[in-house]
């Protein structure tokens, strides 16, 4: 916590470990009419949990209250101060159908917030929503929604809970290029990846970035000429604080992440993916198959430095010719995976969060992956906190899917032309 904040500087007050914990953290404001903002926490089983504020620099926080479960139905939580008059803070939430529900404080610690209430539909057209606090002085809270444009569009309470009609907020694009937003509803993604590794056939490394807008920037070039040729490498969701994506390479039967030895005997392995976090500690995992079609999990120790000792997930995981993973596809807030079968049909393994089963029933995404040489995992690339996919043909072209929630996908779209030049991408 920074005290006495400006819009250039703050003063250190007081810091509290082991929130890795949650996937969501955001503040409805005063729910207990004590004047002082509280905190919201869902963790990665669905459950709300509350922290009063106590008014205290040394301990600024209470307990946590259990609100309740199945908050993970819902990909994007908006915490909106009192927008119904009654004095109670109350907050937004939506679906990954695109329904946005409001729920009213009460003022009841018990149960801090009443039943939902449909605002209306539609609402997955936007890529992250954004509380703005009483912008226009009626005592009333008002929204920004991003488009995948990079548009905003400006929504002001009517006191009810309901909204008025949408108003252009700002220029066309002009919000373009920006992952995360002060208090904004989707869940952080930066702990996934932050776009694209492609090497080509000299064995020169290229980075594409995100842009917040489903397609990608332009190339740079990531280390020196011809310094990746031969490489057995892999991009990972990010395995400590840093929360940037790192690279793990298997030589001579060891493994590195981002150039630090972990340990030898990872030659057994023909597969590596670091999907993020699938143990719901908060720290990134990597799963590793081996040549019998076994999947194990390492769990991470927040460092990138080490692993805990492998679980096995099960056998037959040979039967599929690409695994990979960055982030949440279902709109859980947990991290899940994707794995292609060798018939070309794509399906979404949704993961739970606990580290000994750590995936659930799959679900079939679609048929006809195998039109792609390469599938990647890029992590989130129009900004609504999920994970996308791209393909790319054998004639090169790259094609973007940006997901639709519940392990679904929209159509596809063309980026561009020309990706046959490189070997590699992940």
């Amino acid at each position: 916590m920074y005290a006495d904040a400006t819009p250039t500087s703050a003063s250190y007050a007081w810091q509290g470990k082991g929130w890795q914990i949650y996937n969501k953290l955001f503040s409805p404001g005063d729910v207990n009419d004590d004047n002082l903002a509280d905190v919201l926490a869902r963790d990665t089983t669905g459950t709300l949990y509350l922290y009063y504020g106590t008014g205290k620099r040394s301990a600024p926080l209470s307990a946590r209250v259990r609100v309740g479960s199945g908050w993970n139905t819902y990909d994007q939580l908006i915490g909106m101060g009192d927008n119904n008059g009654d004095g109670w803070a109350d907050l937004y939430a939506r679906d990954t159908a695109g329904t946005l529900w409001f729920y009213p404080g009460t003022g009841d610690k018990a149960t801090p917030f009443g039943a939902r209430k449909s605002v209306g539909g539609g609402w997955n057209i936007y890529n992250t929503i954004v509380p703005v606090g009483d912008d226009n002085g009626d005592g009333n809270g008002e929204l920004l929604a991003r488009d995948t444009k990079g548009t905003f569009w400006y929504y002001t309470g009517k006191g009810n809970g309901t909204l008025a009609g949408r108003v252009q907020g700002s220029s066309v694009g002009g919000w373009e290029g920006v992952p995360q937003f002060g208090g904004a509803s989707n869940s952080p993604v930066a702990a996934t990846k932050e776009g694209v590794l492609a090497r080509d056939s000299a064995g020169t490394m290229f980075w594409y970035g995100s842009r917040t807008n489903g397609v990608l920037t332009a190339r740079g070039q990531f280390g020196d000429t011809g310094g990746w040729r031969g490489a057995d490498y892999t991009h990972l969701a990010s395995l400590d604080p840093d929360n940037s994506s790192d690279i793990a390479q298997l030589f001579d039967n060891g493994l590195y992440v981002d150039g630090v030895y972990i340990g030898s005997g990872w030659g057994v392995y023909n597969a590596l993916v670091g999907p993020g976090d699938l143990s719901g500690d908060g720290k990134g995992d990597l799963l590793a198959r081996d040549r019998s079609g076994n999947l194990y999990l390492y769990k991470g120790n927040g460092q990138s430095t080490g692993f805990a000792s492998r679980i096995k997930v099960g056998g037959g995981w040979g039967a599929f010719n690409k695994i990979v993973g960055a982030g949440d596809y279902t709109g859980d807030g947990r991290a899940d995976i994707v794995a292609r079968a060798t018939d070309g049909v794509l399906y979404v393994y949704p993961g739970t969060g606990n580290a000994t089963a750590p995936f659930g029933a799959r679900k079939e995404v679609g048929r006809g992956w195998n039109t792609y040489s390469k599938v990647i995992a890029p992590g989130d690339l129009n900004g609504d906190g999920k994970g996308d996919l791209l393909g790319v043909t054998s004639g090169g072209d790259l094609w973007g899917y940006q997901n639709a929630g519940s392990g679904k996908f929209g159509d596809r779209y063309k980026i561009g032309p020309g990706f046959q030049i490189y070997n590699a991408m992940s």
